[in-house]
């Protein structure tokens, strides 16, 4: 991996890196690799994993409005996020290991220990040394073994040359600080809520220390409409987003009337339907969580509520992949493209950025689009890619009209009589019944797409068309429609004539076709000066840099890109644009050479990452 600039870590200080999944240049200090975070700590830990993503910066990303999936924009920054339910971004525990000496041992620390043959883990607040190097006695908070189980704080001596004291690592990105962490053990002395699975000592100590852990709910004042939460429901752990709170005591808050939007039940066999209805909750006995989404972008609190309404009725309950928890993840996070704004700690206003979230299953198909499931007709937008059933076969089409209250949209797509029937491109009225039917959406990156009324121009010229054949099917025909393409051309050059300052040029380096931007043409020394993502060796960091380069067109192959006028920068905005890249380290797949040389020769609303195209053909 390229080494880090200082430009990037300035971009992380600044917040730019706030959610997991943002697609800026990985943050490589030194301070959060985790073989540098291993090597600081000083001892050999387990159950290591590479880390890779940074969360919790102070800055934090404000939703701001929807947008349509083919909406034109153009001049705002694009983030990436990842707010797929089941997302595993990086390893938050590090390991754990047995003191070898008293000085590891602190206090804020998760501890285990065998104590009366059974291993205790708890959470240390406070370390006793003894005159012996290797006796101490230190203060642990845990699930006492009295009936009924209750947190503790009690003291035990230990000799660390006869007896094994463990020590549990977190990630100081996904932990609270030392303080912190006493403050939060010592507030849940007196907690009686033991459960032999649900909420053992490993809850308790995770509950406390890790940074990103749903906190269980002390006081009803926590709680607020738009706020999702967990609590039992017939024996199992089960969510629901928070409309409204009312206590039954004003004085004392654990007691509460709280209505919640979820998969309800009328009795254990009955049909799981979304409902709206009131719960009694007692803090006092009830285990009640405050959901939390760290490292996502939620959608704000009314529009949460609004979202988990729009639901109500639906009986389309999967013990797989529609459950309580992913309907309480899809009113609450965001799912389609939007506008957000980067707010600071005070609340400042700081830069509005297009929000990309990856919602469902990317790559499929493209890399370009990613595929999730259909929950409301509201997220249909003309011009949008749908996929559907159709003969038992998954087929896509282009969205031209949504009617939701007839529960009907109309779709363009490589129609059939019946399956071995001649395929034509037709506009076709579907009866949609999401309690039914499982539909799709495809969302694309909107400086990527055409506007959705372009898109349906595109589709309906080409109503009525018979060419259906393999490369030119259902999907082709859908992102032929959609996807703005990028063609260049490729040309050998021939004679210095054709050189001109802004074009894309390629070469051999190091024996591998390479692509550089010229930005100096000097005959009489038969040099030329590229910018490039050049490297000292083969396995060095690549850096860009401008290089002079000395050619013989008489023995040397040179080859030239010409792009398409109507989408290029002029040729001086071209070497600008280089020339103000130079000595960045950020070469990695979806940024090398090509790459670079695209994002400084296309027009900004038409974007780096589009779609390229050489000859026709996807290069």
């Amino acid at each position: 991996m390229a080494t880090t600039t200082v430009d990037t870590k300035r971009m992380i200080r600044n917040g730019l890196s706030n959610v997991p999944g943002l697609e800026l240049e990985k943050p490589n200090l030194d301070y959060y690799r985790t073989d540098r975070v291993i090597s600081v700590i000083g001892r050999r830990l387990t159950k290591t994993r590479s880390y890779t993503d940074i969360t919790d910066i102070p800055d934090k990303m404000m939703f701001l409005r929807s947008i349509n999936p083919m909406e034109s924009i153009s001049g705002l920054q694009k983030v990436n996020v990842d707010h797929t339910r089941n997302r595993i971004h990086a390893s938050k525990e590090l390991g754990h290991d047995w003191a070898r000496n008293r000085d590891e041992v602190k206090p804020g620390q998760i501890v285990e220990f065998k104590w009366r043959e059974d291993w205790l883990k708890g959470i240390c607040t406070d370390v006793i040394v003894q005159n012996t190097p290797s006796k101490l006695e230190f203060k642990v908070v845990h699930y006492g073994a009295q009936r009924p189980r209750t947190v503790i704080e009690e003291t035990f001596p230990i000799d660390l040359r006869y007896e094994d004291i463990w020590i549990y690592r977190y990630h100081p990105v996904y932990r609270y600080p030392t303080d912190e962490v006493i403050r939060r053990t010592l507030a849940r002395i007196g907690e009686c809520k033991y459960r032999t699975l649900t909420n053992n000592s490993k809850h308790f100590v995770e509950g406390v220390v890790k940074k990103d852990k749903d906190e269980m709910v002390k006081d009803f004042d926590e709680i607020e409409p738009g706020d999702a939460i967990t609590f039992d429901y017939w024996g199992l752990k089960h969510d629901a987003v928070v409309t409204a709170v009312e206590l039954e005591d004003a004085k004392a808050n654990s007691v509460a009337q709280v209505t919640v939007i979820h998969y309800a039940l009328d009795h254990f066999w009955s049909t799981r339907t979304i409902k709206e209805e009131t719960i009694r909750l007692s803090l006092e006995k009830d285990i009640v969580y405050k959901k939390s989404f760290s490292g996502c972008v939620p959608y704000p609190k009314q529009k949460a509520v609004e979202r988990a309404r729009s639901r109500l009725g639906e009986q389309r309950f999967h013990a797989v992949d529609n459950q309580s928890r992913d309907f309480v993840h899809w009113a609450i996070v965001v799912q389609t493209p939007g506008i957000a704004r980067r707010v600071g700690k005070n609340g400042e206003r700081m830069s509005d950025m297009l929000l990309m979230p990856k919602v469902g299953k990317v790559g499929k198909r493209s890399e370009h689009f990613d595929l999730h499931r259909v929950q409301t007709l509201s997220e249909l937008k003309v011009g949008s890619i749908v996929e559907w059933t159709y003969f038992l076969i998954p087929h896509q089409g282009i969205v031209s009209e949504v009617n939701e209250k007839m529960g009907i949209i109309k779709v363009i797509h490589y129609g059939a009589s019946h399956l071995f029937a001649k395929r034509t491109i037709v506009e076709e009225e579907l009866p949609i019944d999401l309690s039914k039917i499982k539909l799709g959406i495809y969302l694309c990156n909107p400086k990527l797409c055409f506007e959705g009324n372009v898109v349906l121009k595109k589709a309906k010229a080409r109503l009525g068309e018979q060419r259906w054949e393999a490369g030119n099917r259902s999907w082709e025909f859908c992102v032929a429609c959609v996807l703005i393409p990028i063609h260049f051309t490729f040309h050998r050059m021939h004679a210095w004539l054709e050189l001109k300052l802004g074009s894309i040029i390629e070469w051999k380096y190091y024996n591998i076709p390479h692509q550089g931007i010229l930005s100096d043409v000097d005959k009489k020394r038969n040099t030329i000066k590229v910018i490039h993502y050049g490297t000292s060796h083969l396995f060095a960091t690549r850096t860009i840099v401008e290089e002079e380069l000395k050619i013989d067109l008489r023995n040397d192959n040179l080859g030239i890109y010409r792009c398409d006028p109507t989408l290029s920068n002029k040729a001086d905005a071209i070497v600008v644009n280089a020339k103000q890249r130079i000595g960045e380290q950020r070469w990695k797949k979806g940024n090398r050479s090509w790459d670079f040389c695209v994002a400084c020769v296309v027009k900004q609303q038409r974007a780096a990452e589009n779609r390229n195209f050489v000859d026709g053909k996807e290069s």
